[in-house]
């Protein structure tokens, strides 16, 4: 047996008085924030001449090697 089904076509809209967010958001201090964070952005541009090589790095610094051949000379007893 086929199943009947009742279909209504009632669209209903309400006006309303106001809006319904018509402060700015708060933050947990209660301070009003900015609706954006963050400004405009450009986009982004490409280096106009790219590096061949990684950067030089400086030479790490030399200890002393007396002071490790006096640690290595010294007993455990």
């Amino acid at each position: 047996m086929a199943e009947m089904r009742e279909t209504c076509d009632i669209t209903v809209s309400v006006v309303l008085e106001s809006p319904a967010k018509t402060s700015p958001t708060t933050g947990s201090t209660g301070a009003p924030q900015p609706t954006t964070l963050q400004g405009p952005v450009e986009s982004p541009r490409t280096l106009t001449h790219a590096p061949t090589a990684p950067p030089v790095l400086p030479a790490p610094a030399r200890q002393p090697r007396a002071a490790a051949a006096r640690r290595s000379s010294q007993s455990a007893t």
